[in-house]
C-alpha cells in the first residue's frame, strides 16, 4: 500500500456541492484517471480516501488536502496531470506528495484555517463594526454541545478561538481561526452572530467565503500539511 497526500482547489460553481457529493466526485474521478485507489477490506469496501477538513456548503478554497492509498506506486506528477484531465471545471489538484507507512492524517494535523471574507457592497461601514465585533473581550455564540449525556443549544464564548483578522479594505476580512477535531470555530455562526449584533441577520450569506489555507502547527508556527 502506498500513501499519497493531495492538494487541491474547489471554486466556481463547485462550491454548491456538498461534502458527499465531493467525495463521489473524487472517487469517480480517481477510476476514470485509471490511478490505482486501495479499497479497504469487508463486507462494505470503500475507497480508502479521506479530507482533511471538509468546506462548508457555498465556500470556495485554494488550499484543500487530502489523504489517499494506492494499491501500487505510481508517480506523484503523473497523478496530478492524470486527475486533472478528468476532474470538472472549479476542481483542480495542485500536488501530490508521498506519505511514509506510518504518518499522522491530514484530518489530524489541522489546527488552523486562514479565510477571505468579502462583505456585500451596501455602503454599510464595515470596517468599524467588524473591528468592533471582534475585539470585544467575549464572543458568544450559539453550539449545539451536550449536557449530561443530553444535547442542547449553549452559549459559548469563542473569543479565544480567533488567531488573527485584519479589515484589508473597506469589505475585506481576512480571518485566521481554530479548525480542527479539537478546537474548531465555524466562520458561518461567526458571522451570524456578527449580522445579529449589528441588527442585519437578513445579510447572511450575502458574503462570499474563500478559504486562503489550511494549517497545522509545528513549533508553535502555523506551516502547511504538505
Amino acid at each position: 500500500m502506498i500513501n499519497k497526500r493531495i492538494s487541491f482547489t474547489k471554486t466556481g460553481i463547485l462550491k454548491f456541492i456538498g461534502h458527499l457529493d465531493l467525495l463521489r466526485t473524487f472517487q469517480r474521478a480517481f477510476r476514470r484517471a485509471e490511478v490505482p485507489l486501495a479499497y479497504s477490506q469487508g463486507f462494505n469496501p470503500h475507497p480508502l480516501l479521506s479530507f482533511a477538513n471538509p468546506l462548508a456548503l457555498g465556500m470556495t478554497s485554494e488550499d484543500e488536502y487530502a489523504d489517499i492509498t494506492l494499491e501500487s506506486e505510481m508517480d506523484n506528477e503523473e497523478i496530478v496531470r492524470r486527475m486533472n484531465d478528468v476532474l470538472p471545471p472549479g476542481l483542480s489538484l495542485t500536488c501530490c506528495a508521498s506519505l511514509p507507512e506510518h504518518f499522522e492524517t491530514a484530518m489530524a494535523l489541522v489546527t488552523a484555517s486562514a479565510y477571505r471574507i468579502t462583505f456585500p457592497d451596501n455602503g454599510f461601514d464595515w470596517t468599524s463594526a467588524v473591528t468592533s465585533f471582534l475585539t470585544q473581550d467575549q464572543i458568544m455564540i450559539r453550539r449545539l454541545g451536550k449536557v449530561r449525556g443530553r444535547k442542547q443549544w449553549l452559549d459559548v464564548d469563542v473569543k479565544d478561538l480567533i488567531y488573527q483578522f485584519e479589515m484589508t479594505d473597506a469589505r475585506t476580512l481576512l480571518l485566521t481561526c481554530a479548525c480542527g477535531s479539537t478546537l474548531n470555530l465555524k466562520v458561518d455562526s461567526l458571522l451570524e452572530c456578527f449580522y445579529a449584533s449589528v441588527e442585519h441577520p437578513e445579510w447572511l450569506h450575502e458574503e462570499t467565503i474563500h478559504r486562503t489555507r489550511l494549517y497545522q502547527t509545528v513549533d508553535g508556527q502555523f506551516v502547511s500539511l504538505m
